[in-house]
């Protein structure tokens, strides 16, 4: 392991304990300002998660190293918004070759799915049933485009780059008022999944403002990430966990599923603006 990289493996175990937590004031702010420089720059909705990107470049990675490290950071920050279970886009251009093209790892429906599986015996939509339980749930892809972009692209080791999301996750994090906000208004929903409740709302009550967040087997499925690499979540202990909890209630997801999921690279949809190049992600990015 290179020094470097090991010093700052072992101030990201810290990390959570030494960068404050900015405000989310009424729930509208963005990431406060970190920092500025004339070569990167580092945006995401939360301030923890970015002091983690720009962390990772001023200690020398790469761009793709930063990526992996915020993307694992904020699924541990903002449960409310992003995590493992979802998916997403990433748009890339080559410095070398100038190409500009998409990594693809948005959720997919699973084999199972079918055009009315939302629909009742009259064929009326039954409420919530396409956002809430199992049945709601897509195969999940960021696992699957972290690992793909790190074996591409990256320079640092998976173990370093979850460092600090497993930290989060094990040692917690201050709930902000944002978050407590959304516990709250989510707190009868979140109540009807054990699993949920017991991190979510301890002792029956959603955790309010300055308590703070324990995900402590979330930090566990990280660490066996950073450690066994994507196959755990897809194809290992994981994904079979994840299958078992799908058959058990009502959810469509199959070991099919997990081992046929793939990251697929796109051409991004492009377009000139007062003399300017510009690209962004192509269909079925919304």
């Amino acid at each position: 392991m290179r020094t470097l990289s090991a010093v700052f493996l072992l101030l990201s175990l810290n990390l959570a304990a030494e960068i404050p937590l900015a405000p989310h004031p009424d729930g509208r702010g963005m990431a406060s300002f970190i920092a500025k420089g004339e070569q990167a720059m580092v945006a995401t909705a939360d301030p923890w998660a970015s002091a983690v990107g720009w962390t990772v470049l001023k200690s020398g990675g790469n761009a793709m190293d930063a990526a992996i490290a915020v993307s694992a950071a904020i699924s541990v920050l903002r449960p409310q918004s992003t995590g493992l279970g979802g998916g997403g886009f990433m748009l890339y251009r080559d410095a070398q070759t100038k190409a500009v093209y998409v990594y693809d790892f948005r959720e997919r429906a699973p084999l199972a799915a079918s055009r009315d599986m939302y629909l009742d015996e009259q064929g009326e939509v039954i409420k919530d049933w396409s956002l809430l339980g199992h049945r709601a749930v897509a195969v999940p892809g960021v696992v699957a485009g972290m690992a793909h972009v790190h074996k591409k692209h990256a320079t640092w080791s998976m173990l370093e780059l979850l460092a600090p999301a497993i930290s989060y996750a094990e040692r917690g994090f201050p709930v902000y008022p944002e978050l407590a906000r959304k516990l709250k208004n989510s707190a009868e929903k979140l109540a009807q999944n054990e699993a949920a409740a017991s991190v979510f709302l301890p002792d029956g009550e959603p955790l309010k403002e300055g308590e703070r967040l324990l995900q402590p087997d979330l930090g566990k499925t990280l660490r066996r990430i950073a450690e066994e690499g994507s196959d755990v979540f897809y194809r290992g202990a994981i994904g079979e966990a994840i299958v078992s909890d799908m058959t058990a209630h009502g959810g469509l997801i199959s070991p099919q599923d997990l081992d046929r999921y793939k990251v697929l690279l796109r051409s991004p949809v492009e377009g000139s603006f007062y003399g300017h190049r510009l690209y962004s992600k192509p269909p079925p990015s919304s």
